[in-house]
């Protein structure tokens, strides 16, 4: 990779489409460095030998930040990130300059139900199934009792993110894009965006063919399957919740509204 950038960070709200984008980045040749960053703590994959193992126990490969310790640099390539809109995190990426900066976003809605689903799995792994098994037998009811405990951190969480999706240099991708869902042309006009932002040719790349590759291939927080929309899991209840909450509001600095 040369030219505009050969360093390139991968933002996002959690299950807004993280490690699809860098399966995306991977098949396009850019190197994966293996390390996702939080303000205060990041996790090294390199570690891993195990992609099912890291889907079971991710903090086994967790190193927190002393005081006055910095976040790993790097020369080249992709690392993922959630990042809060910090001048800590602003004077991070601007470290590492030039760099592409992509913020990955998504429908909250569908962002909750994906992480509820993706913390079931992971407990039903680990034989706990019970949360999984009343998601799928009795979704409304079970979605409502944890968007109730949960919400509120995830949208705060959210909310201390979502400044990224304005901010200057950087490049937007949004899940139902990037997905497929806008269909396989949308999919490669976007690509043709980041080949731009990367110095890529792209132009003889099958986009049909690399979104189903992409779609079809397990990473360390999807499983490949079909998504599950939200419609199946919301409620009036569930509803009023997500608006106490703040979520219409965190939805629209995103660029999401509330009225599908």
């Amino acid at each position: 990779m040369s030219g505009h950038a050969n360093r390139v960070i991968v933002n996002s709200i959690p299950k807004s489409g993280t490690y699809l984008v860098g399966l995306i980045l991977s098949f396009l040749g850019v190197r994966e460095v293996g390390l996702h960053l939080r303000d205060q703590h990041f996790w090294d994959w390199n570690k891993a030998t195990d992609l099912d193992h890291v889907i079971r126990d991710p903090d086994a490969y967790m190193a927190k930040l002393s005081d006055g310790q910095e976040l790993p640099h790097f020369d080249s390539g992709f690392v993922y990130a959630h990042f809060n809109t910090t001048e800590t995190a602003r004077a991070y990426i601007s470290s590492l300059k030039p760099c592409c900066h992509i913020f990955c976003v998504r429908d909250l809605r569908d962002c909750l139900v994906s992480s509820c689903r993706f913390e079931a799995q992971r407990a039903a792994i680990n034989g706990k199934p019970e949360t999984l098994a009343a998601l799928d037998n009795e979704p409304r009811q079970t979605f409502l009792h944890l968007i109730r405990t949960r919400g509120p951190q995830f949208l705060n969480a959210a909310a201390r993110q979502a400044g990224w999706a304005g901010h200057p240099g950087v490049s937007l991708a949004r899940f139902e894009i990037v997905a497929g869902q806008r269909g396989a042309d949308a999919f490669g006009h976007w690509l043709e965006e980041l080949g731009s932002r990367l110095d890529l040719n792209v132009g003889d790349i099958d986009a049909a063919a690399m979104l189903t590759r992409a779609m079809g291939t397990k990473t360390r927080t999807r499983s490949g399957a079909q998504r599950s929309a939200w419609q199946n899991y919301w409620s009036e209840d569930a509803d009023a919740l997500f608006e106490q909450f703040g979520g219409p509001a965190i939805n629209r600095r995103i660029g999401y509204g509330c009225d599908a």
